[in-house]
This record gives structure tokens, sequence and C-alpha cells, in this order.
């Protein structure tokens, strides 16, 4: 476990840049063997695999949002009746699954050198990810993506809703059926929430500047097949919900290789669960660690209140 500035965890996406070993002896009377590094045509990748698995330290419970961080200052209206109102069960974005792993954790891969780190990935498009509005509640409750990528709303339920992305004021009404997009423009955690109208739940949208991350299945597992190699990286997985804690794990990859991880949630205080196993939460997390600040001198993104005006970009 490792803990960081108010700001979730130093993700910078990175990498170190190494060039070409130009060797060459010759004399009069005979030429030495040269030996020089292949060059790498310009936008192939030179990466490996991390898997593993992530997991909620022994004796702890899952964190939780307060109520009212799941339906944003703006929300007026209640649910319509065949949806349940935003309640308790909502308050938890992770669940505990076998051997306490963690589903929906964000785990990415962060360097020192962000143009080597950079260089090493290969060329990459623009991704979209759709986040749906099902039963009245966003789903699902965190969503990973890189700057450029589009994040397509999607509304599912038979009743309208505003969803509202960080302190933007730009809203757009979707019916049954329709969608919304938004450009992500610039590198942060930001809730996606619904406004002027009924609330939605809420999804964190984590936007990070090199596409080097994922999120964790049923039992905590994950696989990053594009971490660059021969280079240190370091494996971070974190959530929003958990401020400043994270698991970190550094780690060297041969070309074409892979490493195994199993990294380990240990929040901030004293354990509080009275079973291990069991997969009720009953903890809430430190209003303090809800939203971190941002850090200026990385690539970090930094959580943003969704009523607020000031933006949360980190160059």
């Amino acid at each position: 476990m490792r803990r960081f500035g108010p700001l979730l965890v130093a993700l910078s996406l990175a990498g170190l840049a190494c060039g070409d070993d130009d060797a060459a002896a010759t004399d009069d009377d005979e030429t030495a063997t040269t030996e020089t590094e292949t060059p790498v045509p310009a936008g192939e990748a030179r990466v490996g695999t991390v898997s593993g698995r992530v997991r909620l330290a022994e004796g702890f419970a899952l964190p939780a949002y307060p109520l009212e961080a799941l339906s944003g200052a703006q929300a007026t209206s209640p649910l319509p009746e065949h949806c349940a109102p935003i309640g308790e069960d909502d308050r938890y974005p992770l669940a505990l699954g076998e051997n306490r792993g963690l589903r929906g954790m964000m785990v990415a891969a962060t360097a020192e050198d962000a143009d080597e780190f950079t260089e090493r990935l290969g060329e990459t498009e623009p991704k979209e990810h759709v986040v749906t509005i099902t039963d009245c509640r966003l789903r699902p409750a965190l969503i990973t993506a890189t700057k450029g990528d589009q994040l397509v709303v999607r509304n599912e339920t038979q009743h309208p809703f505003l969803p509202r992305l960080g302190p933007s004021a730009f809203m757009q009404g979707v019916q049954h059926g329709e969608s919304v997009e938004f450009t992500m423009e610039r590198g942060g955690v930001t809730p996606l929430l619904c406004g002027f109208g009924s609330p939605c739940g809420r999804t964190d949208v984590v936007v990070l500047y090199r596409p080097v991350h994922t999120v964790t299945e049923d039992d905590g597992a994950f696989t990053l097949p594009n971490v660059p190699t021969g280079m240190p990286v370091t494996i971070r997985a974190w959530h929003p919900v958990y401020g400043n804690v994270d698991a970190s794990v550094e780690v060297t990859l041969d070309e074409g290789g892979s490493q195994t991880l199993d990294l380990v949630i240990t929040p901030a205080g004293s354990p509080t669960a009275t079973d291990s196993d069991s997969e009720t939460p009953t903890t809430e997390t430190d209003s303090d660690s809800e939203t971190p600040a941002a850090d200026s001198d990385s690539d970090t993104p930094a959580e943003t209140d969704s009523d607020s005006e000031t933006d949360s970009e980190t160059d």
C-alpha cells in the first residue's frame, strides 16, 4: 500500500528513451565486428503483458460514497415510480469477490519518462466508451479512458435524463433510446451525474494521458496487454473512492514478456470488517479523501467536484 498527496496517485503514464548503440572499431589491418541495436520501425509497439488480481486487505470493509455524492446539487426531481430510489446499495462503487478480489478498480501503468513510454507503445487510436442509464442508474460505476477518447451516454430507461460530466455547463436531455457524447479533452477524474431533473447515480470517469489502463473484473482480475518493455514501469491499482490510497508494484518486462502481480489495497486506519469474507459493505470513507487536489507537476488526473466552476485539467 502506498499513500500519495491529495491526488489519487501519480498517474503519469510515461516512459524512457534510449538510442541505438553505435559501435564500430577499425584499424589498417582488420575490421572489428560491429554490433548495433536493430532499429524498431516507427509506430511499432515494444510491449509485454501484466496480469494479476487486486484484493482488499483482510479486515477492511468496502468504502462508500455519501448519498449526496450520487445525485449532485443540481438534481431536482425524484425518480419515476418504476425505478427504485437511490439508496444504500448505490453508495458502493466496488464489489468484493472470491478471495477478497475487488471488482471495479482501475489498474494503470506509469513511468518516469513520458516520451519513451509513449514511443514504446507505438501508434494508438482514440476509443469509444459506453455508459448506459439502465433502471435509472448509470452503468458501469467506473470508466477509464485516454485523453481524446469519446464517452457515449445511452439512455435505456423509459424516462428522460440530463447527463452532466463534471463542471461543464453543457447538458443535453436524452430520451429513451437516445445518446449524448462527450470528448475527453483533459486528464482528470470527473463524476458523471444527472442534473436539473432526476438523479441517475454516479459513474467516475478517469481520463489518463496514455492508453495503458483497465478495470478489474468480478474477482479482481485484470490484464494489461500493452505495457512498455525494457524500462521500469509502475503498475498501480486505485479508485476515486479510496482517495489517497493505492497499491503499486514496479516491473521491467522483456519485449513480448509477461508478469503476474498481486496488488493489495490497504485502506488508511484500522481494520473494521468483522468478517473478512463478507461481501456486505459496512464502512464509509472519510469525506476528506473524496476529492483529491490536482498535482500540477505531473500527468496525474485529479478528481473534480461536479458542482465546481474550477477546471481540473492537469498538464
